[in-house]
Protein backbone atom coordinates (compact mmCIF):
# COMPACT_ATOMS: atom_id res chain seq x y z
CA UNK A 1 0.00 0.00 0.00
CA UNK A 2 1.29 3.49 -0.85
CA UNK A 3 0.62 6.64 1.21
CA UNK A 4 0.96 10.12 -0.29
CA UNK A 5 3.09 12.89 1.22
CA UNK A 6 3.14 16.68 1.03
CA UNK A 7 5.17 16.75 -2.16
CA UNK A 8 3.19 13.78 -3.55
CA UNK A 9 6.10 11.37 -3.36
CA UNK A 10 4.64 7.95 -2.62
CA UNK A 11 5.58 6.31 0.69
CA UNK A 12 5.30 2.61 1.30
CA UNK A 13 3.71 1.30 4.52
CA UNK A 14 6.06 -1.19 6.11
CA UNK A 15 4.45 -1.63 9.52
CA UNK A 16 1.60 -0.67 11.82
CA UNK A 17 1.89 0.36 15.48
CA UNK A 18 -0.74 0.49 18.21
CA UNK A 19 -1.99 3.51 20.12
CA UNK A 20 0.41 6.46 20.07
CA UNK A 21 -0.11 8.99 22.84
CA UNK A 22 1.72 12.31 22.57
CA UNK A 23 1.37 12.60 26.36
CA UNK A 24 -0.54 10.93 29.18
CA UNK A 25 -3.25 13.61 29.04
CA UNK A 26 -3.99 13.27 25.32
CA UNK A 27 -5.99 10.62 23.53
CA UNK A 28 -4.21 8.30 21.08
CA UNK A 29 -3.63 9.79 17.63
CA UNK A 30 -2.79 8.39 14.24
CA UNK A 31 0.91 8.50 13.58
CA UNK A 32 3.06 7.95 10.50
CA UNK A 33 6.70 7.01 10.90
CA UNK A 34 8.97 7.71 7.95
CA UNK A 35 12.38 6.18 7.33
CA UNK A 36 15.07 8.65 8.41
CA UNK A 37 16.80 8.39 5.02
CA UNK A 38 13.65 9.57 3.26
CA UNK A 39 13.09 12.46 5.64
CA UNK A 40 16.07 13.29 7.88
CA UNK A 41 15.39 15.00 11.22
CA UNK A 42 17.72 16.91 13.51
CA UNK A 43 16.84 14.62 16.44
CA UNK A 44 15.32 11.20 16.88
CA UNK A 45 13.76 9.15 19.63
CA UNK A 46 14.36 5.42 19.83
CA UNK A 47 11.96 3.24 21.81
CA UNK A 48 13.04 -0.33 22.57
CA UNK A 49 10.97 -3.08 24.11
CA UNK A 50 13.08 -5.79 25.70
CA UNK A 51 12.60 -9.01 27.61
CA UNK A 52 14.83 -7.80 30.47
CA UNK A 53 14.24 -4.92 32.91
CA UNK A 54 14.76 -1.44 31.44
CA UNK A 55 17.94 -0.56 33.35
CA UNK A 56 19.58 -3.78 32.15
CA UNK A 57 18.83 -3.15 28.46
CA UNK A 58 20.09 0.48 28.36
CA UNK A 59 23.81 -0.41 28.00
CA UNK A 60 23.00 -2.78 25.12
CA UNK A 61 20.99 -0.08 23.34
CA UNK A 62 23.82 2.42 23.78
CA UNK A 63 26.29 -0.10 22.33
CA UNK A 64 24.00 -0.79 19.37
CA UNK A 65 23.69 2.93 18.61
CA UNK A 66 27.46 3.42 18.94
CA UNK A 67 28.06 0.49 16.56
CA UNK A 68 25.89 2.23 13.94
CA UNK A 69 27.56 5.62 14.32
CA UNK A 70 30.03 6.47 17.07
CA UNK A 71 29.46 10.21 16.50
CA UNK A 72 25.76 10.10 17.38
CA UNK A 73 25.14 11.84 20.71
CA UNK A 74 22.85 10.04 23.13
CA UNK A 75 21.16 12.86 25.01
CA UNK A 76 18.84 11.06 27.42
CA UNK A 77 18.56 7.32 27.81
CA UNK A 78 15.85 6.29 30.24
CA UNK A 79 13.40 3.53 30.91
CA UNK A 80 9.69 3.92 30.22
CA UNK A 81 9.03 4.00 33.97
CA UNK A 82 11.47 6.91 34.33
CA UNK A 83 9.84 8.71 31.40
CA UNK A 84 6.36 8.29 32.89
CA UNK A 85 7.60 9.43 36.32
CA UNK A 86 9.13 12.51 34.70
CA UNK A 87 5.89 13.30 32.85
CA UNK A 88 3.73 13.11 35.99
CA UNK A 89 6.07 15.01 38.32
CA UNK A 90 4.00 18.20 37.89
CA UNK A 91 0.80 16.39 38.77
CA UNK A 92 2.47 14.68 41.70
CA UNK A 93 3.66 18.04 43.06
CA UNK A 94 0.19 19.59 42.64
CA UNK A 95 -1.40 16.61 44.40
CA UNK A 96 1.09 16.88 47.25
CA UNK A 97 0.45 20.63 47.58
CA UNK A 98 -3.33 20.13 47.52
CA UNK A 99 -3.02 17.41 50.18
CA UNK A 100 -0.89 19.65 52.38
CA UNK A 101 -3.34 22.54 52.04
CA UNK A 102 -6.28 20.22 52.73
CA UNK A 103 -4.52 18.91 55.84
CA UNK A 104 -3.79 22.46 56.97
CA UNK A 105 -7.44 23.42 56.41
CA UNK A 106 -8.59 20.41 58.47
CA UNK A 107 -6.15 21.34 61.24
CA UNK A 108 -7.37 24.93 61.26
CA UNK A 109 -11.01 23.78 61.30
CA UNK A 110 -10.28 21.50 64.27
CA UNK A 111 -8.61 24.36 66.14
CA UNK A 112 -11.57 26.63 65.34
CA UNK A 113 -14.08 24.06 66.52
CA UNK A 114 -12.09 23.41 69.69
CA UNK A 115 -11.85 27.14 70.38
CA UNK A 116 -15.57 27.63 69.81
CA UNK A 117 -16.48 24.79 72.17
CA UNK A 118 -13.97 26.05 74.75
CA UNK A 119 -15.46 29.55 74.56
CA UNK A 120 -19.00 28.16 74.89
CA UNK A 121 -18.02 26.10 77.94
CA UNK A 122 -16.28 29.11 79.53
CA UNK A 123 -19.39 31.25 78.97
CA UNK A 124 -21.62 28.57 80.52
CA UNK A 125 -19.48 27.92 83.62
CA UNK A 126 -22.16 29.26 85.95
CA UNK A 127 -24.87 27.19 84.27
CA UNK A 128 -22.71 24.06 84.48
CA UNK A 129 -22.05 24.76 88.18
CA UNK A 130 -25.79 25.09 88.85
CA UNK A 131 -26.51 21.85 86.94
CA UNK A 132 -23.89 20.01 89.00
CA UNK A 133 -25.33 21.50 92.24
CA UNK A 134 -28.76 20.23 91.18
CA UNK A 135 -27.36 16.70 90.85
CA UNK A 136 -26.06 16.43 87.28
CA UNK A 137 -23.21 13.95 86.91
CA UNK A 138 -19.93 14.69 85.09
CA UNK A 139 -21.03 12.34 82.31
CA UNK A 140 -24.25 14.32 81.81
CA UNK A 141 -22.29 17.60 81.51
CA UNK A 142 -19.82 15.96 79.12
CA UNK A 143 -22.71 14.66 76.96
CA UNK A 144 -24.23 18.17 76.86
CA UNK A 145 -20.97 19.73 75.69
CA UNK A 146 -20.19 16.93 73.20
CA UNK A 147 -23.72 17.14 71.74
CA UNK A 148 -23.17 20.83 71.04
CA UNK A 149 -19.81 20.07 69.43
CA UNK A 150 -21.35 17.38 67.21
CA UNK A 151 -24.18 19.72 66.18
CA UNK A 152 -21.64 22.43 65.23
CA UNK A 153 -19.57 19.85 63.32
CA UNK A 154 -22.58 18.50 61.39
CA UNK A 155 -23.70 22.03 60.47
CA UNK A 156 -20.17 22.89 59.30
CA UNK A 157 -19.81 19.71 57.25
CA UNK A 158 -23.23 20.24 55.65
CA UNK A 159 -22.42 23.83 54.67
CA UNK A 160 -18.98 22.72 53.41
CA UNK A 161 -20.42 19.91 51.26
CA UNK A 162 -23.06 22.21 49.76
CA UNK A 163 -20.38 24.81 49.01
CA UNK A 164 -18.03 22.18 47.52
CA UNK A 165 -20.83 20.83 45.29
CA UNK A 166 -21.71 24.33 44.05
CA UNK A 167 -18.05 25.19 43.50
CA UNK A 168 -17.52 21.94 41.57
CA UNK A 169 -20.37 22.87 39.21
CA UNK A 170 -18.93 26.35 38.67
CA UNK A 171 -15.40 25.04 38.07
CA UNK A 172 -16.61 22.28 35.73
CA UNK A 173 -18.27 24.89 33.52
CA UNK A 174 -14.99 26.86 33.35
CA UNK A 175 -12.60 23.95 32.70
CA UNK A 176 -12.56 21.98 29.46
CA UNK A 177 -12.84 18.21 29.75
CA UNK A 178 -13.38 18.05 33.51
Amino acid sequence: MIVGSRNNDPRQIVGVVGDVRPSLEEDPKEQIYLPSRQRPLSSMTVVVRGMVPGQDVLPSVREAIRSLDSNLPIIAAMTMDQLIDRSINGRRLMTLMMSLFAGLAMFMAAIGLSSTISYTVAERTNEIGIRMAMGAQRLDILKLIMRQGVVLTVIGITIGLIGAYALTKVLASMLFGV
